[in-house]
């Protein structure tokens, strides 16, 4: 069996599971700290663009437009803590030192940056939203388009020497198939029906044997 050298996790729905449908999702729980009219704008906003994968930027720029003025501290009472899925950090607590860890995800900076830390995590690839004096401005950094997380896979192997056949991916939904099926060792978690049988499935992370 190829001896794995990197764990690799997609966030929202995999590595964290907030209380919304149908993804789980960090960035649906920032737009429920709207006020009632922008939170309707915003869950029409993704249900119009998700099927319009190329439209990605500018779904990402209509949703950030919509936090404009928006107070940091209300978007954290939404977010914080972290509704980690079962075994998360217990699983990433017990791995060998030696292996490299990390996420890629098309979530935000805000969630990633406090899962990266509670996690330990060595690597992490997100978007990123704007504030400035804890207001945020409407304006974001498309990083991760949703549908491209392969080619931030290939350049973290790229840039640590480790192949993908060496890499463990977990990942939950669509935007994670390629990658799941450019790794060596790829696990489904809480799938969404498309990905199902396409790696092996488990319930929660202790359920994963690297060795």
């Amino acid at each position: 069996m190829t001896k794995i050298q990197m764990v690799l996790t997609d966030m929202d729905g995999s590595a964290v599971r907030y209380k919304n449908q149908p993804f789980n999702s960090g960035w649906d729980a920032i737009g429920d700290a709207l006020p009632l009219e922008l939170r309707k704008q915003w869950y029409e906003t993704r249900d119009y663009y998700y099927p319009r994968k190329e439209l990605y930027s500018d779904w990402f720029n209509t949703q950030c437009r919509l936090l404009t003025g928006l107070n940091l501290n209300t978007v954290e009472k939404k977010i914080f803590p972290v509704p980690y899925a079962p075994g998360f950090l217990e699983f990433f607590a017990q791995l060998n030192p030696e292996i490299i860890t990390g996420l890629i995800s098309s979530g935000v900076d805000l969630i990633a940056n406090r899962v990266r830390q509670e996690a330990a995590l060595d690597i992490v690839v997100c978007n990123k939203l704007h504030t400035n004096n804890g207001v945020f401005t409407g304006t974001g950094e498309e990083v991760v388009g949703l549908w491209s997380k392969t080619v931030f896979l290939e350049q973290i192997s790229k840039k640590t020497g480790i192949p993908l056949e060496q890499i463990c991916y977990i990942g939950d939904s669509e935007n994670d198939i390629d990658v799941l099926k450019a790794v060596g060792r790829p696990y489904i978690i809480n799938p969404h029906p498309n990905v199902k049988g396409l790696a092996p499935e488990i319930k929660d992370y202790m359920e994963i044997k690297l060795d």
